[in-house]
């Protein structure tokens, strides 16, 4: 659907800025040179002087460099989004049945941003599935779905949400910010 509606390109600012920034991950690089005459490669979200690069955080474009380097950079944020929908349901089960998670996948399956999200080239639907995968982590560790307190398991879901912290502050760290503070302050509390 992304590719016959929209041939692959973005059709936002950012999803340029964001297509820029993993070419040039691509070739080794964060920033290229600035261009002798800027003024004419001047375009929101990117920066022109005094390097050539794109304005954002690296996160988004790492993951759609891979997909970049296939001639396949369409396909990343339909996939972005399914899998998004896929966590948040599995991010829930802890504190709801299983009916109450599928309720979940398809309320935000359903939800007319993430369909906007599934056909453009921004981090938000990236920064929504690290967040997911980090508090489902949490909350098995929280509610003892990991096993024993000091186990193999639980530290494997303790890594699990620290990486997932980690790419949701490489991809939008305001993010990272309004998910983990609520989140530590609900687990000193505890």
């Amino acid at each position: 659907l992304f590719w016959t509606c929209f041939r692959g390109y973005s059709r936002v600012h950012d999803g340029f800025a964001y297509r820029l920034q993993a070419q040039m991950l691509l070739e080794g690089r964060w920033a290229m040179p600035a261009h002798p005459l800027p003024e004419f490669f001047d375009a929101f979200h990117v920066l022109s002087q005094p390097v050539y690069m794109s304005k954002y955080y690296p996160g988004y474009a790492l993951v759609l460099a891979p997909f970049e380097a296939l001639g396949a950079a369409w396909l990343a944020p339909p996939l972005l989004a399914g899998a998004f929908v896929v966590v948040a349901a599995w991010g829930v089960r802890p504190l709801t049945s299983r009916r109450g998670a599928r309720l979940v996948a398809w309320a935000i399956a359903g939800s007319p941003f993430l369909l906007v999200l599934s056909r453009t080239y921004v981090a938000s639907a990236l920064s929504g599935l690290a967040a997911w995968a980090g508090v489902g982590a949490l909350l098995r560790v929280w509610q003892g779905a990991a096993g024993p307190r000091r186990g193999p398991t639980r530290a494997r879901w303790l890594w699990l949400a620290g990486g997932c912290a980690c790419l949701t502050t490489v991809t939008r760290p305001i993010d990272t910010l309004v998910v983990a503070l609520p989140l530590g302050v609900w687990g000193l509390v505890r």
